[in-house]
């Protein structure tokens, strides 16, 4: 059985960050639905909270295509939310 390494580091409620075996990625979202958003694109992901069933659609070549478009502008988005009023 191959062994797998995953660690999530939290920045804000729905925002992370995913460093695994195969690179490093983020996730927007939450119990329910999220986007992660990696090097092979956007995938979506939907469940039922607690009954460990989700559906994951596998990105096409025009979601890669964007990726990094969508990734820097919701890394600008939460970098401008998540400072203190004033700065």
């Amino acid at each position: 059985m191959p062994f797998r390494f995953r660690k999530i580091i939290p920045f804000s409620k729905g925002f992370h960050i995913n460093l695994s075996k195969g690179g490093i990625s983020s996730s927007i979202g939450g119990k329910g639905f999220h986007l992660n958003l990696g090097r092979s694109g956007i995938r979506p992901t939907m469940g039922m909270p607690g009954t460990g069933l989700s559906y994951t659609q596998y990105p096409t070549i025009e979601l890669t295509i964007h990726s990094a478009v969508v990734s820097n502008a919701l890394m600008a988005i939460h970098h401008c939310c998540s400072r203190e009023p004033g700065e």
